[in-house]
């Protein structure tokens, strides 16, 4: 009997206790965001090599043991990969659901509350003006819903342009958030680094970042590698932002391009340190995530890429598309003569900015300044209902006919007025293509939900602490050490009868 028994029991030890603590480790974590469970990879040790000249000759080696060669993660990076990049999706409309629905909540069409509710009024009141249109309380009453009408649309344009800046500078502090991620996973990479030249592994460093990465792919779509001397580069759209220990911060740049509104300080996202060859730096490029959500939101312009400008646009083209026709009718006609002013013709309902020729220029009127003229305001006898001068200076003074308020009636009916629809279908149209756009957004915002869901199952059911199995891998170690235990205790009992029992001290 040797001691070399003792060496191989003693190893048995050693693991049996770090995987204890291990155990405990796991239990510890249990319930910690991003922790992965970690096991004890133990290998066995070689027999001893009695090489020389005087190794006996013999058969049958015993190994020496066992050894620790790592401690790993239990981590799937598969499922890390296809989280990641379902994590941008779910970003991106989860912030386009939200941010939707709000929107629809400015519009507040429940009930014909919201600015169909206030067109139908005018409209109604402009039927009501066509049958009655000497009387002055009917014509305070189109007076007043037009007044609400004109309001409404400046309102709606107000919350949508105040929201839009909104988006703009969300745009700009998520980037500066994204900076903050970036610069942290770089100097985890540091530390990760520094740690593993000793061979050890710094799992809970890198379950720190791996956190990070998880935050990250929500704002972006990333790509990312780490070679096989662990130092890790993240980029996107084939532009890096972290190169190992280093990284590259996001700037929002001023792109003086305001759409539709005209809002000169919209900011496009570059990546600081980088050169296009133009001397500017690189555009970031990127197709997903919340970052991506609030571009879309405060750029769409189009039926493909509804955004904010898409709305403003259909809310610009109904204000101009009224103001022209109804203008257009109500000039024709006749304003009634009262007191010392006369009938008057050419007189304009909706006010219109003028060119630089003092001209009437229809295209520079949007929801934002459409209003009434100060000649409607202020004097509701400037309704032109009749389609003839009306005479006041005789003495039975006529009082005109109905002919252009009939006129006026006709254009709430009308049909193809703007873009192949009367003005009530346009708007229905227009809130209508909102609301399926906030429920397309909605679904596929769930469909993301039940996928990441899922993939996250899968990954906790691999990385995830149980407490259960913890306790019957801390059980099976514990007998492991009783058992080495009991192997260094047999070798001491062989040890001590071979020293004092054997030989002349036995005698």
């Amino acid at each position: 009997m040797s001691f070399y028994g003792l060496e191989i029991a003693k190893s048995a030890i050693f693991i049996s206790q770090k995987a204890v603590n291990l155990a405990g480790h796991n239990i510890a974590n249990a319930s910690t965001a991003g922790y992965t469970r970690q096991r004890v990879t133990a290998v066995a040790l070689d027999a001893a090599d009695f090489s020389g000249r005087y190794a006996p000759l013999q058969k049958g080696g015993v190994g020496a043991g066992a050894h620790i060669k790592a401690v790993d993660q239990l981590r799937n990076a598969y499922i890390d990969r296809a989280l990641r990049q379902e994590y941008s999706d779910m970003g991106r409309f989860s912030t386009r659901t939200d941010e939707l629905e709000y929107i629809e909540a400015i519009f507040n069409e429940v009930r014909g509350r919201g600015i169909s509710g206030t067109l139908s009024e005018f409209f109604d009141s402009i039927q009501e003006f066509s049958k009655d249109p000497v009387s002055k309380e009917i014509r305070t009453n189109v007076q007043q819903n037009a007044l609400k009408l004109t309001e409404s649309f400046n309102h709606y344009y107000k919350q949508l342009s105040e929201h839009q800046a909104v988006m703009n500078e969300s745009l700009k502090m998520a980037s500066l958030h994204v900076t903050g991620i970036l610069s942290t996973i770089a100097a985890y990479n540091k530390s990760i680094y520094s740690y593993e030249l000793g061979g050890e592994k710094a799992n809970d460093m890198r379950d720190k970042r791996n956190l990070l990465l998880d935050e990250l792919s929500e704002y972006l779509d990333i790509e990312y590698y780490e070679d096989s001397s662990a130092k890790l580069t993240v980029s996107a759209g084939g532009d890096l932002l972290v190169s190992h220990t280093d990284f590259f911060a996001l700037t929002a740049a001023q792109d003086q391009q305001g759409v539709v509104t005209g809002t000169p300080d919209f900011y496009r996202l570059c990546i600081e340190g980088t050169d296009d060859g133009t001397g500017s730096p690189i555009e970031l490029k990127y197709t997903s995530g919340r970052l991506y959500a609030y571009k879309e939101l405060r750029d769409g312009n189009s039926p493909t890429d509804i955004g904010i400008p898409h709305l403003l646009t259909s809310l610009n083209k109904l204000a101009r598309g009224l103001a022209e026709a109804f203008n257009s009718v109500h000039e024709d006609g006749y304003t009634i003569p009262h007191g010392a002013v006369a009938s008057q013709t050419g007189v304009r309902m909706f006010e219109v900015p003028l060119d630089a020729f003092g001209q009437p220029d229809y295209s520079a009127l949007n929801a934002g300044n459409f209003r009434l003229t100060s000649d409607v305001i202020n004097d509701v006898y400037k309704f032109a209902g009749s389609s003839n001068f009306i005479d006041n200076s005789i003495s039975s003074p006529e009082l005109g006919n109905n002919l252009n308020a009939l006129r006026l009636a006709a254009l709430t009916n009308a049909e193809n007025m703007l873009e192949g629809a009367g003005f009530e279908g346009f708007l229905k149209g227009a809130v209508l293509e909102l609301a399926i756009e906030s429920s397309r957004s909605q679904s596929i915002f769930t469909g993301q939900q039940a996928v990441v869901g899922n993939l996250e199952t899968r990954r906790e059911s691999i990385s995830g602490v149980s407490v259960d199995e913890e306790m019957v891998v801390m059980m099976r170690y514990q007998h492991m050490f009783a058992a080495a235990s009991r192997v260094i205790t047999a070798i001491d009992e062989a040890l001590e009868k071979l020293i004092n029992g054997t030989g002349l001290v036995g005698r």
